[in-house]
């Protein structure tokens, strides 16, 4: 299994050295939210890429990934005063 290395740039613009840890599998699940006003949000966290963090791990002795990714948001239900009209 060959990794190759890549530079990250972290909080405050600090980088990092790592290496890039293909995905082979994925289970990603969607949550659902219901809000004081009855509107109900299904949303999941994609991820598309993990870097196994370079020479560093936790209190546990495991090693730190950080993972770049983003959020994928439906509204599932809402209140009708909520709603535009077209």
């Amino acid at each position: 299994m060959e990794h190759h290395e890549v530079e990250i740039k972290i909080a405050e613009g600090q980088k990092i050295k790592g290496l890039d840890i293909p995905i082979v599998d994925a289970s990603e699940r969607f949550n659902d939210y219901t809000l004081d006003d009855g509107t109900v949000l299904r949303a999941k966290l994609v991820v598309s890429s993990v870097v196994r963090v370079k020479d560093q791990w936790d209190d546990n002795g495991h090693p730190v990934y950080t993972i770049q990714s983003h959020n994928v948001v439906r509204v599932v239900q809402s209140h009708p005063s909520l709603r535009q009209t077209r």
